[in-house]
């Protein structure tokens, strides 16, 4: 049913940890204290999906010449390309990434929808694209709808 396809959907779409730091209009907040509702730098949180993932998950720390860094598991899109595809060095919305890290770990996974114009949100000024519009496409591919 629509429930296995969400969950196999979320398998794919593993998104960001919950100690990533979300851009809130009161400063960074942890993803795993947002709520629906809540304020952002560019808008507010309209839908919420957590996943708990058994098994361990390649995730991907990536730090910018500035100090800053986001969180991200390895397949999330950021700027059109899986996190785990940019190496240090890169520019990444005009920051020079120094250094990236991947590291398995087993944890629950979160991701936003926003009332921005592309439902996506900020993590240390680096934009994140919400992965929640694919992960309904792709339930909807996989009930059959």
């Amino acid at each position: 049913g629509p429930g296995a396809a969400m969950a196999g959907g979320k398998y794919l779409f593993r998104c960001l940890p919950g100690s990533s730091r979300i851009d809130t209009a009161q400063g960074p907040k942890r993803m795993d204290a947002m709520e629906v509702g809540a304020r952002l730098a560019g808008g507010h949180v309209v839908q919420m999906y957590y996943s708990y993932i058994a098994f361990p998950t390649p995730f991907v720390r990536i730090t910018f010449r500035d100090g800053t860094e986001i969180e991200t598991c390895d397949r999330h899109l950021l700027d059109g390309k899986e996190a785990q595809t940019y190496r240090v060095g890169d520019v990444l919305q005009g920051r020079t990434i120094i250094s990236r890290i991947i590291e398995e770990r087993v944890e629950r996974t979160y991701d936003l929808l926003t009332d921005a114009p592309d439902g996506g949100y900020e993590s240390s000024g680096v934009h994140i694209p919400s992965m929640i519009p694919t992960l309904h496409k792709t339930a909807l591919v996989l009930s059959g709808g």
